[in-house]
């Protein structure tokens, strides 16, 4: 009996060791999901703000809505300034960009601020 629960206890262990590799795997798969949208949707923004793309909105400007996800998807990464600092100054172009929405993208800049400023 005393065989059979140290057999059992050992499955166990070895169980939840692979389990933390699977959430270690998943984190960085995730994080790479998550850089990949970041870059894709960069390039949705930079053929928008070129005239001769056709999605281009109708004024020539940025969607406010891609943006908005930008901002979200970079402040995902809270231990990396330069991304963080992106966000500040994409949130800035939105108090402009979104008038409707304006005290929201200042509010959300001062919090992205404070969250560079806790980066070492």
């Amino acid at each position: 009996l005393m065989e059979q629960w140290r057999r059992r206890d050992a499955r166990r262990t070895e169980e939840e060791d692979d389990d933390a590799d699977d959430t270690e795997h998943l984190a960085e798969s995730g994080g790479l999901l998550v850089r990949e949208s970041i870059e894709g949707i960069k390039e949705m923004k930079r053929s928008m703000e070129d005239p001769s793309q056709s999605l281009s909105s109708e004024d020539g400007g940025v969607s406010v809505s891609l943006l908005s996800a930008l901002v979200d998807l970079l402040e995902l990464f809270t231990d990396e300034k330069e991304l963080l600092e992106e966000a500040t100054i994409l949130s800035g172009e939105l108090v402009v960009e979104d008038p409707v929405r304006r005290k929201y993208w200042r509010r959300r800049e001062r919090e992205i601020s404070k969250k560079i400023s806790l980066v070492v």
